[in-house]
């Protein structure tokens, strides 16, 4: 059995991160109106996950996240899948 390499969680977040970002952009919300759409009290937590600097990824957040944008949950973390194996530079 072939041996698999570890899983480049800070690549992860990074894909992430700029998938979120292109998401509310092109959905023309601000941080503040995107955060409040999907339940945090601050625009920091979407900075955060959008700088890949979220130590958590909630699923049921990034799925909420990818509805408030109108993009589906899959776009939003297909690049994750990549970075997980090493096959995506962020």
């Amino acid at each position: 059995m072939k041996k698999r390499k570890p899983i480049n969680m800070a690549a992860v977040r990074s894909a992430i991160g700029m998938r979120v970002r292109e998401a509310r952009e092109a959905a023309g919300m601000s941080q503040t109106v995107l955060a409040g759409q999907v339940g945090y009290t601050a625009a920091n937590p979407v900075s955060k996950l959008e700088q890949g600097q979220m130590a958590a990824l909630d699923v049921a957040r990034l799925a909420a996240i990818a509805r408030a944008c109108d993009v589906e949950l899959e776009w939003l973390v297909e690049p994750a899948a990549k970075a997980a194996v090493g096959r995506f530079r962020a």
